[in-house]
């Protein structure tokens, strides 16, 4: 026999024998990271998704007139829109006028419908 072939089967463990365990492969851990990623689709991407839909939903109803509350905490009612450049007018007390941009809109309370409101104004409430 060679020298080599010599070495190379005194190096070999011997049949029979377990070998060290080998760390796990890509085509192991593809499974998982799937797993993964469908859950943070799942919990994260489309609720947020539901949310921006309503909140786009609601920022294309505002009408003139509706009760609003700004990202920044600011109560006032929609004294016009500006389509053009995005923005609304809210006024927030008796000739003041602040103009924002319609994506600081928080929320929207509707105005209310003449029949509502005079349920409520029979009632003593406002």
């Amino acid at each position: 026999m060679s020298d080599w072939l010599q070495m190379v089967l005194e190096a070999a463990p011997p049949e029979g024998t377990p070998t060290q365990p080998r760390p796990p492969g890509f085509g192991e851990l593809l499974p998982w990271l799937a797993l993964i990623f469908f859950a943070m689709y799942l919990f994260i991407l489309r609720p947020q998704r539901r949310d921006q839909a309503q909140k786009e939903k609601m920022i294309r109803s505002l009408e003139k007139g509706d009760r609003v509350i700004t990202i920044g905490g600011i109560h006032g009612a929609v004294a016009s829109i500006d389509e053009t450049n995005k923005t609304v007018t809210i006024e927030v007390g008796k000739g003041v006028r602040i103009d924002f941009s319609r994506q600081a809109i928080a929320s929207v309370e509707k105005k209310r419908k003449p029949a509502e409101g005079g349920a409520d104004e029979a009632s003593g409430r406002k």
